[in-house]
């Protein structure tokens, strides 16, 4: 029987980008060796993962990378990652940028969430603040409200007392040109 590399739909690229538990890998599905990944250690890559944070790793013929990656998303202190297959080696080494921008990315991310976490807080406080302002506006309001009913009562007695005054003066004046 022959053997031969086909596509049965569609079209394929050269490498395929995969994720797999959170990282990324470029997979070589026509030139790689069986699917060009060894889906079948997925659970030994997630096994190893405590194994890996805070130590030195040396992946020797780490093929695509699946356990260095592993070991450098874990946490590892170092990872040296040895691929006799230089096609696989320039795989690995655009896997090891792929992870720096991911580090990156996830640093700016940290970052964007403490600026967040302190807008957050200063929101809190204007918040507060804000409370507190119209608590004073309602209270300044009611004494207001009060000032100028006690201002129309004033003004209601002074209208009453001027019209009075009206009166006494037109008395006087008829008074006095009695006289």
């Amino acid at each position: 029987m022959e053997l031969y590399d086909k596509v049965a739909y569609g079209t394929l690229q050269e490498q395929i980008l995969i994720y797999d538990s959170g990282i990324k890998y470029f997979v070589d599905v026509m030139h790689g060796h069986k699917t060009g990944f060894f889906l079948d250690h997925r659970e030994n890559r997630k096994a190893m993962r405590p194994f890996f944070a805070k130590k030195d790793v040396l992946d020797v013929f780490c093929g695509d990378g699946g356990f260095s990656l592993t070991a450098a998303h874990s946490g590892a202190k170092s990872v040296i990652a040895q691929q006799e297959n230089e096609e696989k080696y320039h795989l690995l080494q655009e896997l090891r940028q792929l992870l720096q921008e991911l580090r990156h990315i996830m640093q700016e991310l940290r970052q964007l969430l403490q600026e967040l976490r302190h807008f957050l807080q200063e929101l809190r406080h204007f918040l507060q603040e804000l409370r507190h302002f119209l608590q004073e506006l309602r209270h300044f309001l009611q004494e207001l409200r009060h000032f100028l009913q006690e201002l129309r009562h004033f003004l209601q007695e002074l209208r009453h007392f001027l019209q009075e005054l009206r009166h006494f003066l037109q008395e006087l004046r008829h008074f006095l040109q009695e006289l």
